[in-house]
Formats: structure tokens, C-alpha cells, sequence
């Protein structure tokens, strides 16, 4: 037997549905937002991480962080139960290019 496209598409949102309604009252409802959220100032982050509040702005787009304010004078706030681990992994994860070393076999000028 073979199904037709919509024939199948109805199969698989009915198994879809089926296995939601069996597996939605196992699952844990998130808190709301303001209760599982803290947020510090860039200088606390930075104390937090051991970086200076300076190293931290330059690096903010790899951690979750809001701005409050206009674009000029406003602050930069950070999520303070992500800090750390958001800190390990953009370490881990941080782009190193070696330095260029010039060997006997490599000419002068030849694409250093």
C-alpha cells in the first residue's frame, strides 16, 4: 500500500500529536523570565569572569547581554547565570592563528 503525499503528511501529524499529548505532561514548564534571570553591570561581569570591564565589552557579542539605554550613554547589562559558562566556551571556541614563522625552506617574500 501507498500513501499519497497529503495521506502521509496527516500520518505523520497525527503520530505527531499523539506522541505530544503522551509526553507534554512529563515536560517541565519554564520559569518566567524575570524569576530565572539576573542580570549585573558590565563591571561585576567582568569581576565574575576575572577579566578587565573593558576586555568584556570588546568580547560582549559572545555572551547574553541587553542594552539599556540610548545608543550613546546607555549601559550594557549581562546575564549572570550564563557568564561562565558562555566565558568557557567562547575561549574554547576563540579563533588562534599562529604566528608566521619563516623556515630555511621558505624564500623571503614568498606568501608571508
Amino acid at each position: 500500500m501507498e500513501l499519497s503525499r497529503i495521506e502521509y503528511r496527516r500520518l505523520v501529524e497525527d503520530v505527531a500529536e499523539a506522541v505530544l499529548a503522551k509526553v507534554l505532561p512529563f515536560v517541565k514548564k519554564p520559569k518566567k523570565p524575570e524569576e530565572e534571570c539576573t542580570w549585573v553591570s558590565a563591571k561585576e561581569a567582568a569581576q565574575i569572569i576575572g577579566i578587565t570591564e573593558d576586555h568584556l565589552l570588546r568580547l560582549k557579542d559572545n555572551f547574553t547581554y541587553v542594552k539599556v539605554g540610548n545608543s550613546r550613554n546607555g549601559r550594557v547589562k549581562f546575564r549572570k547565570e550564563t557568564l561562565v559558562e558562555e566565558h568557557i566556551h567562547s575561549q574554547k571556541h576563540r579563533r588562534r592563528i599562529p604566528p608566521s614563522r619563516k623556515t630555511e625552506d621558505t624564500p623571503t617574500g614568498a606568501g608571508n
